[in-house]
């Protein structure tokens, strides 16, 4: 049986390839390949703590001091692949400024519905708020950062109707997913996905409201396809509130703009580490 492609298909699968038309790539992921290999060998900490029965259901804490803010990060993949091991390159820079990182792993679709893995995700931060006291951190210094489906993920994470336990934290999205609309008309991530309308309605950050005392920082590379962009500004637009900037980054791609999370001096470093400060 031949199954037709329509222009739509043709659209969305284009616009949601982060790796098309990106040169340098594998010199970048090179490069995180050795980062992530230091940084296994350098940080010291808890790896694989459980926040649940589930085997990916770990998260790696990473102490800067006691009583130190925390960096929460949520990797991204599509919500179907990657690893937090893949992105502990992220880490260093923040503990080396005396910030506490957690490195949040959870399950991958389709063994799993997004709406598990956005629950794993609110149980997670609800582990750390319940280990503050023994892993030495403060509760009201937490930012969550997230990368793609991480950015999604982490703007979920500070919805009004997502009950963590924590107080209203920043959100830091890096080139995430708010609208879940078009993910589902993105054959080769629908496939995988298989999002339900209702999943679509509740899951989406941008059909959301925000808890009060959140503030959102975003950000998307400048050469991000039309839909990465689009997604980014209707997101700041819909959650105006409590977005209290966007941080430019002229001709960044879709891993670049990540990579500059990692960068001590870059705008994007920078503006976590205002988020980081008390209000």
């Amino acid at each position: 049986m031949t199954v037709s492609t329509t222009s739509t298909d043709v659209f969305y699968d284009r616009e949601y390839d982060t790796r098309a038309g990106v040169s340098g790539l594998d010199v970048l992921f090179a490069d995180w390949t050795q980062r992530n290999e230091a940084a296994q060998a350098s940080l010291t900490g808890k790896r694989n703590l459980a926040y649940g029965e589930g085997a990916r259901e770990r998260l790696d804490f990473y102490p800067a001091r006691s009583g130190a803010p925390l960096l929460v990060f949520i990797h991204g993949g599509f919500w179907h692949s990657r690893t937090k091991e893949d992105f502990l390159f992220v880490a260093p820079p923040f503990v080396e400024r005396g910030i506490s990182v957690a490195m949040i792993e959870y399950a991958l679709a389709p063994e799993v519905s997004l709406s598990t893995i956005a629950d794993q995700v609110r149980r997670a931060l609800a582990y750390l708020g319940r280990e503050a006291s023994g892993l030495g951190l403060r509760t009201d210094r937490i930012l969550v950062a997230g990368h793609s489906a991480g950015g999604h993920l982490a703007a979920y994470s500070a919805c009004a109707s997502t009950d963590t336990g924590l107080p209203p934290h920043p959100v830091l999205a890096i080139s995430g997913l708010f609208d879940l609309a078009p993910i589902a008309l993105t054959p080769t991530l629908q496939n995988k996905l298989h999002l339900s309308p209702d999943e679509i309605a509740t899951l989406s950050p941008i059909r959301l409201a925000p808890r009060p005392g959140t503030r959102l920082i975003t950000t998307v590379g400048g050469a991000e396809t039309n839909e990465f962009r689009r997604q980014n500004a209707e997101f700041a637009a819909a959650w105006a509130s409590v977005h209290v900037g966007d941080v430019e980054q002229i001709g960044g791609n879709h891993f670049t703009a990540l990579d500059a999370l990692s960068q001590p001096g870059s705008d994007l470093f920078e503006a976590a580490m205002d988020l980081l400060e008390l209000p």
